[in-house]
């Protein structure tokens, strides 16, 4: 096992049963997703932006949530709702190298979502090698093509013409 940050270290080292439960739990109520952040540059002002892979989880049992952050560590925080009827929930994420991590290790198990894994994983072999360093443009926009065909596998019927042209990945 890869070594986490202290913090989001888990504490049980996950089992072949841990690894196909959390791939059912995010076949079932995660999300795989690549997302992109826009930052300012300390030294220049400019403002760049990033992308980066991520799988999470969302219910309102909080057992569930203890359960993932004993065997995969990761950041558990509360949803707010302004509906008073509503119960409250919970919200499980890992990123960026984590995030592959975790989807490499559940990809046998995955019955809906290994193509969302893979392109996941895809995105995350392109990504820059040092942190903090601004990526190149044609670097961004392929990555960004691996989101756009993440969303158009997501969502077929998506309205946007420039999704529904994309290639896939073999």
């Amino acid at each position: 096992m890869r070594i986490m940050k202290p913090k989001n270290r888990p504490i049980l080292e996950p089992t072949a049963l841990d690894w196909a439960s959390l791939a059912a739990f995010i076949d079932g109520e995660g999300s795989v997703f690549i997302g992109v952040q826009k930052y300012k540059s300390r030294n220049t002002g400019k403002s760049y932006r990033r992308t980066y892979g991520a799988v999470d989880i969302s219910n309102t049992d909080v057992r569930l949530f203890i359960w993932l952050k004993e065997r995969f560590g990761g950041c558990i925080s509360p949803i707010k709702s302004d509906n008073p009827k509503w119960k409250p929930a919970y919200h499980w994420r890992r990123t960026d190298n984590d995030a592959v991590f975790i989807l490499k290790n559940c990809l046998e198990y995955f019955v809906i979502k290994r193509s969302q894994a893979e392109i996941v994983i895809a995105h995350q072999k392109l990504r820059a090698k040092l942190t903090g360093v601004r990526i190149d443009e044609n670097l961004l926009n392929e990555r960004l093509k691996l989101r756009d065909q993440l969303s158009m596998l997501k969502n077929p019927t998506s309205r946007r013409k420039d999704l529904r042209e994309l290639p896939t990945i073999q």
